[in-house]
């Protein structure tokens, strides 16, 4: 089902659509990007070149993970080779079921982070991570500093929502991009970073955070 005109109101849609592109719901945020366009008597004015960005972002995200990230096979083999073997609780990255994990925790290395997505960019991390069997995905890391999380970090990620992300050319339906992103929503019970928990930006500065310090900087 296509999106509501919601009052035809250009704005709305807008705003909307870029709600859903912190959510990482980038195909119903491009669906509302195209709505505001329909609107009638409007030009939606930056509608198109956002839906274009949003586009180009899933496709080169699509592609970074289909060419490993850019990195060698040695490179991928050694982050893997770090990571703890699976036991218990701590599964692989194919072993997660779409939607919420609860109860399970993924041990992954970060690779890179991922590009903007233009207008319409995060306000979250990203990061394209591996796992113990070198397989590639991405995460979307929610409240936290930029800087906190560097690459060839170890993340533990406890209970993660995993979304498949899915998006479609308006002029091209058969022409589709996609692919998983681990989305790490309450990162101060959700994440350890190199075995250290985490604050979230709206926690630091409040007392009793001091005696973390020695811990977060070795982040």
């Amino acid at each position: 089902m296509g999106p509501l005109l919601l009052h035809e109101d250009v704005d709305v849609h807008l705003n909307y659509a870029n709600a859903l592109c912190q959510l990482d719901e980038f195909q119903r945020a491009m669906d509302h990007l195209g709505a505001a366009m329909r609107v009638p008597g409007s030009h939606a004015t930056g509608g198109g070149a956002a839906r274009r960005e949003v586009w180009e972002f899933v496709s080169r995200v699509s592609e970074f993970l289909a060419n490993r990230a850019g990195c060698r096979p040695k490179h991928l083999a050694s982050l893997a080779a770090e990571l703890p073997v699976p036991s218990g609780a701590v599964r692989l990255l194919s072993q997660l079921t779409v939607g919420d994990n609860p109860g399970l925790t993924v041990v992954v290395k970060v690779v890179a982070a991922l590009p903007s997505a233009g207008t319409y960019a995060s306000k979250h991390l990203r990061f394209v991570v591996v796992d113990g069997k070198e397989q590639l995905g991405c995460t979307s890391i929610y409240g936290l500093p930029k800087g906190l999380v560097q690459v060839n970090a170890t993340l533990e990620l406890a209970a993660p929502h995993l979304l498949q992300v899915e998006a479609r050319h308006w002029d091209a339906p058969g022409q589709t991009a996609g692919f998983h992103i681990l989305r790490i929503e309450e990162p101060k019970a959700q994440l350890k970073v190199n075995g250290c928990g985490v604050v979230p930006r709206s926690e630091r500065g409040k007392a009793g955070q001091i005696g973390r310090a020695s811990c977060r900087e070795r982040v």
